[in-house]
């Protein structure tokens, strides 16, 4: 087995031929789906070199944090220098039109259909369900603060508008969210000593941790293979693991236009070099499609409690999944990887929230400072 390195860790070519790779991988176009069909994306290409140019959502998001380390030269090569924030927008891209998302052997887990049986899902295919107390308390588990209320309800109301404003502007929403959630995964904390000192000690010899890539052992985990959290979103390098559905997805939608797969099963060490890349692509990557993964399931799941409230009918039989919304605030019982987005500490939401609303001048209150 080669390991991910002679893959060319996905860099570069992936963005590239991704433009040709959404045509040519078999992806539903959006009108599959859409009862009423977005209208048209804009044109809008990443920069060739630097960092200069980028969707300025990004640029929100640094001013709101105080930072920059999205917008950071990250890999670089004869041709640019690549920040994070151009490896984030490129797998929203990715992640945008309706697909079969694969569940990483996980389906019958989630009572989720195969095949023709499913409806192809993006990020933009179904509209976000609106937010209220209750639909908070069903999809959480728990007792949402007000303040958790009112942000939930603000991002949904500006989902919508978005929504109804193009892709252009829906991915520029969901730029913001997932930068405010790279800062509250790792990127706070990306290179302390403590970051430091964990790479060095589980990371093969011939690897040296890249500045802005967060390594992390969460001592709180039951099984061993979950302890160690690399890189932007914090996925463990066990390649039956979490990432399972991520290899799978990145192999049918763009591995097949590169002529080239990532191994579904590969060695740790394997995986450490790939979620631990210095340009963070397929990290990104399987970021965004964690939430592509978790809409998928809402979508088409036969079971009531892994569907948002808004999804079952009077009389309590669920609805097509054509007909039905989504939301991004949902617990484990809908594949959801982020810790924020089911507010677990009962405050990592309502900050990954507010970030997400200033970056774009909301007038929402921030209210205390939490952190």
């Amino acid at each position: 087995m080669k390991p991910f390195r002679h893959h060319a860790l996905v860099s570069g070519i992936f963005f590239v031929s991704l433009g040709v790779a959404l045509v040519q991988c078999g992806r539903a176009t959006p009108s599959t789906v859409l009862s009423t069909p977005l209208p048209a994306q804009d044109s809008r290409s990443a920069p060739d070199a630097g960092t200069a140019l980028v969707p300025p959502e990004f640029l929100q998001v640094e001013r709101t944090q105080g930072r920059s380390e999205l917008l950071k030269p990250r890999a670089k090569s004869s041709l640019r220098g690549y920040s994070f924030a151009q490896a984030i927008w490129k797998a929203i891209e990715a992640n945008e039109l309706p697909q079969r998302v694969s569940m990483g052997g996980n389906d019958s887990r989630f009572q989720v259909g195969s095949g023709e049986a499913v409806v192809p899902v993006g990020l933009w295919s179904h509209p976000v369900c609106k937010q209220s107390a209750e639909s908070l308390r069903e999809s959480l588990g728990h007792e949402p603060p007000a303040e958790i209320v009112q942000l939930a309800q603000a991002f949904a109301d500006q989902m919508a508008l978005a929504r109804s404003d193009g892709r252009r502007a829906a991915s520029g929403l969901m730029a913001r969210l997932m930068g405010c959630l790279a800062y509250s995964e790792s990127l706070s904390t990306a290179d302390t000593k403590t970051s430091e000192a964990v790479a060095k000690e589980v990371a093969p010899s011939d690897y040296s941790k890249p500045p802005g890539v967060k390594f992390y052992l969460d001592s709180k985990q039951v099984h061993p293979e979950s302890r160690l959290n690399i890189g932007l979103y914090q996925f463990s390098p066990a390649s039956r693991g979490n990432v399972q559905a991520c290899l799978r997805n990145w192999n049918q939608w763009v591995g097949q236009d590169l002529g080239s797969s990532l191994p579904l099963e590969a060695p740790e060490a394997d995986m450490i070099r790939l979620l631990g890349a210095a340009d963070q692509e397929f990290n990104a990557f399987c970021g965004v499609n964690k939430i592509a993964q978790t809409f998928f399931v809402q979508v088409n799941t036969s079971s009531p409690q892994r569907t948002p409230l808004e999804n079952r009918g009077s009389s309590g039989v669920l609805k097509r999944p054509e007909d039905r919304c989504v939301t991004p605030f949902f617990n484990v019982r809908a594949y959801q990887h982020f810790g924020p987005l089911q507010n677990t500490t009962r405050r990592n939401l309502a900050e990954v929230l507010r970030c997400a609303l200033d970056s774009r001048g909301s007038a929402v209150s921030s209210g205390p400072d939490e952190r």
